[in-house]
């Protein structure tokens, strides 16, 4: 049979209906960006091939969808198994399972990093969007038993698990709604025991996995969180099922199942009394789970389960599950208000205010049935997916297995029409074929289910389940993992693949998650037995299973059938400045027509990557329309914000206060920021300190010495940066100004040149005291004309200083020098004595100092009279020298005195005066 090639798509019939091929999406990863190639099938002699019209870049790899994006084990060498998966915007894969001891891997700074004892612990991991790392890991739980049953991530990052936790010591958080464990009975879900019962509880992880934002116990005193039923249990580990997800504003919703009879519930619910031994429940939390806004049980007098939860655009709230209870709380008008027997499933609407009850409706055959997961599209309309063993009905002109054990169902909000119901499987309903895990219905309402089955579960088998010829995995041994894409409406079979490898891979309880691209985030219990043979990827986190028994398998896989989107970006939004301003658009590649409006007024553009000039200033917004009439949207649309601005003029000024010298110890100063246009500042003080983005700055230097301070501005709009400086002098003693001059001056016969010498300081003034002109030099030289005492005035100033000016007073005296004289008055010798004597004294005047010298080795100093016997004969030179200091004069004067025998023996005639001044008359004294 030959293809037919309609608007892109490849038709293909077959006895089932058609299978279609979507038009191919193709893309690049060219410096981490992800750029789409333009690609057609083209059909030639029995073999399909692609083209590509506009060509791609030969030097990357490209990919054709469906991708493997990756494939990772956790790398535990504790036993591990997986449960339940989601995502957050970023494309992050968060995985949930438990571990069974010590040797999960964990990340520093993790919440818990070590296993917190009894049967097992929530183990959670944030991989990176490509797998090859691990973003957070940490354990969650108290000292006995844990499991996660579902997770979902909100807009900042922050991931919520719901679980079900047997320890009174499961961490909580202050102020949350429930701090206390309300225990149960013992229970043993899945092989692994709960000691002392269980209650649900709810956990929000910060973004970085480091703490809990929330987390609390919701549950009565019987246990809760758990389907035990035997027939609602069908599936291996359907006691482990249940949903969180989160509403517009962040509000909590979970859907789950409880035995106790005093489960909590709100007045104005639909059902606040225990209908039954086990009900169905759901619940409404406020976003930092410290209230309960609303409680309900979901139930009739027989058992009952509730598996999954969504919020819908007009506010009520859906949930569906499965049910033994022939008098489940319908709503008239509904499409099945009677109970058909066996198990039927069930769809309720609920109020999202109050959780009272809008509308519900049975689900189901006469034999076996169960609706296990629930969509909600734009239009309000919902869709659920579940297992049959009954005649489930097929509407007219859908894609359908007949007789097949799975079923997609969608109805309209108020439960009261079917639009459309098909099955799909490998044509029987002796067994159910898969357990379902995760459910999708995308903008295009395209349908995509994931889902597992062999040897793992009660029965069923994936040997026979369709596959497309672009299937990853076209051949199954019997126990893999299923994904279908269905396109809307059911109309035909998308895509169709098996995942796994020997040994039977499954999950042991909880929500897998695909985001609403189309993209599958799926956890897997892999490689049990100590198996490697789960398929992963090439640079994945843990390309192999570590334990001696079971990890937890990540899958990320992207479909890509949600028709044309547009992808527009300016780089995305600019701010620029500065016009003209030329701006680069790129559009959508996979698009045939585009439309660009720019915003201001200037004719569109319909080219895929215009390049467009914006002459003024302003905020512009620009709409880009995608266009392609063969996809479901037809077009699609995205605004841009382009902001032209003036750059700023960026100026400051920097304040710093003069210092004051009169206070030691410390220097304080103020700084201010005055300019304008500054984004962030940084102030560096000098010493070490800086400051960030602070418009004024008091800051106290403790410790002497020069420092610059810095400030930098930038502007980041307009990439604009500023740099001004200032230099700060502190020494911490007090300053003083200090004049200092030479000595005071003594000096004799005029004219006489003075040399005086000033202190440091920046300015001098000199006052000689003789009238004549001062002076304002450092060291000026004076000359004084005239004798007398002058006094000196001289004043250092320096005005940085505390008391800024300083004086001294100097003397000057000039003298007139001395004139020297000096006379001798002997005494005559007496007679009858053997020594002869002499008395002399020196009359003169202006003498500092006197030096006598007798002749004979005998000294007198500064005597004015001398008495003297000289005892033996001789000639003796008598000196005398006198010093006048002031003037520096010095004279001496010299006499002979001559003693002989006879002297010493008579009487000798002495003259009373010499006066030795070289007149002839009395020079010289001797004696004869």
């Amino acid at each position: 049979v030959n293809p037919i090639n309609r608007n892109g798509k490849l038709i293909i019939e077959t006895n089932a209906g058609e299978v279609i091929e979507e038009k191919p999406y193709a893309y690049q990863l060219i410096n981490g960006i992800k750029k789409e190639v333009a690609c057609d099938y083209t059909f030639s002699n029995g073999v399909m091939s692609f083209s590509f019209p506009s060509g791609y870049n030969s030097s990357h790899e490209l990919i054709i969808d469906p991708t493997l994006i990756f494939s990772s084990y956790t790398g535990s060498t504790a036993d591990n198994w997986g449960f339940t998966a989601t995502y957050d915007q970023n494309g992050s894969l968060y995985s949930g399972g438990i571990a069974f001891a010590n040797g999960y891997p964990t990340t520093a700074g993790a919440f818990d990093l070590t296993f917190s004892g009894g049967n097992t612990d929530v183990a959670i991991s944030k991989f990176t969007p490509t797998g090859n790392a691990l973003m957070y890991s940490t354990y969650l739980g108290g000292s006995n038993s844990e499991a996660p049953h579902s997770l979902i991530v909100d807009n900042s990052g922050n991931l919520f698990v719901m679980g079900t936790t047997g320890s009174s010591t499961f961490p909580v958080t202050a102020g949350c709604y429930d701090n206390s464990f309300n225990g149960g009975t013992s229970v043993t879900p899945n092989g692994f025991t709960y000691t002392v019962g269980s209650d649900i509880f709810v956990a929000k992880f910060n973004s970085t996995g480091t703490a809990l934002l929330g987390s609390t116990f919701v549950g009565g005193t019987a246990n809760d969180g758990f389907n035990i039923s035997a027939t609602l249990s069908h599936n291996y580990a359907d006691e482990m099922r249940g949903e969180i997800v989160l509403g517009s504003s962040g509000e909590v919703y979970v859907a789950s199942s409880t035995t106790s009879t005093n489960f909590p519930t709100t007045a104005g619910a639909m059902t606040t009394v225990a209908p039954g031994a086990q009900n169905g429940c759901a619940f409404k939390l406020d976003n930092n789970l410290t209230a309960l806004q609303w409680s309900t049980y979901l139930g009739g007098s027989a058992a009952d389960a509730a598996y999954s939860i969504k919020p819908s655009p007009s506010g009520n709230v859906f949930v569906t599950g499965g049910t033994l209870s022939s008098n489940f709380p319908v709503t008239p008008g509904v499409i099945k208000p009677m109970y058909s027997g066996g198990c039927d499933g069930f769809v309720t609407s609920l109020s999202g205010a109050s959780g009272a009850s809008v509308s519900s409706t049975y689900i189901g055959t006469a034999a076996y049935d169960q609706s296990y997961l629930l969509e909600i599209d734009i239009n309000n309309d919902v869709f659920i997916a579940g297992q049959t063993k009954g005649a489930y009905p097929v509407s007219p002109g859908v894609y359908t297995n007949p007789g097949s054990s799975q079923f997609i169902h969608k109805l309209n909000p108020g439960l009261t029409v079917t639009d459309f119901s098909t099955v799909f499987g490998r044509g029987s309903t002796s067994s159910t074929d898969i357990s379902l895990t995760a459910f999708l219905v995308d903008n295009c309402q395209n349908i995509y289910v994931s889902g597992w089955g062999g040897t793992i579960n009660t029965e069923g088998t994936t040997t026979g389940l369709p596959v497309t010829s672009d299937a990853y995995d076209a051949v199954t041994d019997g126990s893999d993992f299923y994904f279908i894409v269905l396109e809307r409406d059911a109309a035909s079979l998308l895509y169709a693949s098996f995942f796994g490898g020997p040994p039977a891979e499954h999950v042991d309880g909880g929500t897998s998650r695909f985001d609403k691209n189309g993209t599958i985030y799926q956890a897997v219990c892999a490689g049990c037995g100590g198996s490697d043979n789960f398929p992963t990827t090439p640079g994945v986190w843990s390309t192999t299973n570590n334990s001696t028994n079971c990890n937890l398998g990540a899958i990320k896989m992207e479909f890509n059938y949600l028709g044309i989107v547009a992808d527009a970006n300016a780089a995305p939004n600019i701010i620029a400045c500065d016009p003209p301003y030329d701006v680069n658009f790129v559009g959508s590649s996979g698009a045939v027509q585009h439309y660009w409006d720019f915003g201001d007024g200037s004719p569109v553009g319909n080219t895929l990557n215009p390049i467009h000039t914006y002459t003024g200033l302003g905020t512009f917004t620009v709409m880009y329309v995608a266009i392609d009439s063969s996809t479901c949207n037809i077009a699609d649309t995205v605004y841009l914000t382009v902001q032209i601005l003036a750059a700023e003029v960026f100026s400051t000024t920097l304040n710093i206060p003069p210092y004051d010298p009169c206070v030691s110890g410390s220097y304080n100063v103020n700084l201010d920021f005055t300019g304008t246009g500054a984004d962030s500042l940084f102030w560096n003080m000098g010493d070490g300190t800086t400051f960030i983005n602070d418009t004024t700055i008091n800051y106290t230097y403790l410790t002497d010495g020069t420092y610059i301070i810095t400030l930098t501005a930038w502007d980041f709009t307009c990439g604009n940066i500023g740099t001004i400086t200032d230099t700060v002098y502190f020494n911490s003693s007090i300053l003083n100004a200090t004049a200092n001059a030479a000595p005071n001056i003594i000096q004799c016969d005029p004219p006489f040149d003075a040399n005086f010498t000033g202190s440091t300081s920046p300015q001098h003034f000199w006052d000689f005291g003789d009238g004549t002109p001062t002076s304002t030099a450092a060291s000026p030289t004076h000359t004084y004309t005239g004798l007398g005492n002058y006094t000196v005035t001289y004043v250092a100033i320096d005005s940085s200083t505390c008391n800024i000016t300083d004086t001294v007073y100097l003397s000057v005296q000039v003298l007139q020098q001395e004139q020297f004289s000096a006379t001798f008055t002997p005494v005559p010798p007496q007679p009858c004595k053997d020594t002869v004597f002499v008395s002399i004294e020196f009359t003169g005047t202006g003498a500092d100092s006197l030096i006598w010298n007798m002749g004979d080795g005998t000294i007198f100093t500064n005597d004015t009279s001398i008495s003297y016997y000289y005892s033996q004969a001789g000639s003796y030179t008598l000196t005398l020298t006198a010093y006048d200091y002031a003037c520096s004069n010095i004279e001496t004067i010299n006499q002979t005195i001559i003693v002989d025998e006879q002297s010493l023996n008579g009487t000798t005639s002495i003259p009373n005066v010499f006066t030795p001044n070289g007149d002839g008359d009395n020079d010289r004294f001797q004696l004869l």
